[in-house]
């Protein structure tokens, strides 16, 4: 009988050994678990801050899209503002016409029936577009010794 209670008390032993160790394992997950549990809580928060950062820079970004759409708009319009005036200045296309035809070899009153413009403005133009021609035909100064 005392090899019974001994193997009794060997069983009730190693059983409670067990209980022991089954009881220090459930803590251990238990305290894990809420770690785990709170880390993920930070997680999930630090991830809703930067969705929110980045819908923040993503509505920036859009703003800032939209003002350059703006500005290419009134600068096409500007453009075109400006092509349009450039046109209509009749000054400046009669004169590169007349310099043009200067070039060519037309003479005084061809400009002024051409071009629609005056005696003085027709020397003008012919005297500025001969001048580069008069310069290079004009021998150098000589040196007065």
């Amino acid at each position: 009988m005392s090899d019974l209670s001994t193997m009794l008390s060997d069983v009730t032993l190693l059983g409670l050994a067990t209980i022991v160790a089954l009881c220090m394992i459930t803590t251990f997950l238990i305290i894990e678990r809420r770690k785990n549990a709170k880390t993920q809580l930070l997680l999930k928060q630090e991830l809703q801050k930067l969705r929110k950062d980045m819908q923040a820079v993503s509505n920036g970004s859009i703003g800032v899209g939209k003002r350059l759409l703006e500005i290419q708009d009134i600068q096409r319009k500007i453009d075109s503002r400006f092509d349009s005036l450039q046109k209509k200045d009749p000054g400046r296309v009669t004169y590169s016409e007349a310099a043009r035809l200067v070039t060519l070899g037309a003479e005084i009153e061809d400009l002024m029936n051409t071009c629609g413009i005056s005696r003085p403005e027709a020397e003008l133009v012919t005297a500025l577009q001969n001048k580069p021609k008069a310069a290079a035909n004009k021998p150098a100064p000589r040196a007065v010794a």
